[in-house]
C-alpha cells in the first residue's frame, strides 16, 4: 500500500462573467517595466483602484474558501493581500522559475491566454542527488506539472512553490496576467508550545 504525505493543494477558480471593457483597458493601460524575461507593471497595488473592485472581490472570495479548506485557521486568524501587479508575456518571451518570499498564499489570474499554448509550470522544490530514468511519469517521480493557462481562472498555491513560464511561441497575441501575495493576522503557533502565541498585526506593505 502506498499512501500520499504532504500534498500541495493548487486552488483554481473560474471568473464566470466577461471581463467589462473598464477592467481590460485599465490593466492594458498600466505603465509596465522590464522583468526577468519579460514585463511586470510598475504598480504594486492594483486591488485599490476602483475599476478592480469586481476582480477584488472574487479574489478575496477564493482566498477564503481556499485557505479554510487548506490551512483551515481558527476565527482569531485572517488573511489579506498585500500586492496585486500585472504581467505581460510577448512572443519569445518567457517569466522565470521563482517563488515569491514573504507571503503565504499566492495568486494568478489570467486576462489574456491563448488555448493549447499557454501553460504554467510549477517545479519540485526538493533536491533529489539520485535521479533514475523512468518507463513512466507519475506524480512521485515527476519534476514538474504544466498547468493551462486560462482566461478569466485564478490560480492559488502555496507562495515557496516554485513556478515559472516556458518562452512563448508562434504568431499569437500577447499572454497577460495578475498576480498577487498574501500574509495573515491575528495569533499563530509560537512554536515553542501549545500556550505561546504570536500576534501578527497588518502590515502595511505601501
Amino acid at each position: 500500500m502506498i499512501q500520499d504525505l504532504f500534498p500541495t493543494a493548487l486552488g483554481l477558480y473560474d471568473y464566470k462573467k466577461p471581463m467589462s471593457q473598464k477592467e481590460l483597458e485599465f490593466i492594458e493601460n498600466l505603465k509596465y517595466d522590464t522583468n526577468i524575461g519579460n514585463s511586470i507593471s510598475v504598480d504594486k497595488t492594483l486591488l485599490d483602484y476602483p475599476e478592480m473592485k469586481k476582480l477584488r472581490f472574487f479574489f478575496n472570495k477564493c482566498l477564503a474558501e481556499y485557505i479554510t479548506e487548506t490551512l483551515s485557521p481558527p476565527d482569531t486568524v485572517r488573511h489579506y493581500i498585500t500586492h496585486c501587479w500585472a504581467n505581460r508575456t510577448n512572443l519569445g518571451e518567457s517569466h522565470h522559475v521563482h517563488r515569491h518570499p514573504n507571503s503565504i498564499v499566492s495568486g494568478v489570474f489570467y486576462v489574456k491566454t491563448v488555448n493549447e499554448r499557454d501553460f504554467i509550470r510549477f517545479e519540485k522544490s526538493d533536491v533529489q542527488m539520485l535521479v533514475p530514468i523512468s518507463s513512466l511519469y507519475n506524480n512521485y517521480n515527476c519534476r514538474h506539472y504544466d498547468i493551462q493557462a486560462v482566461e478569466r481562472r485564478l490560480l492559488l498555491f502555496p507562495s515557496n512553490l516554485f513556478h515559472g513560464v516556458q518562452k512563448l511561441k508562434g504568431d499569437y497575441e500577447t499572454r497577460v496576467s495578475i498576480s498577487f501575495n498574501t500574509q495573515i493576522t491575528g495569533s499563530i503557533d509560537s512554536g515553542i508550545g501549545d500556550d505561546n502565541y504570536i500576534n501578527l498585526p497588518i502590515v502595511d506593505y505601501g
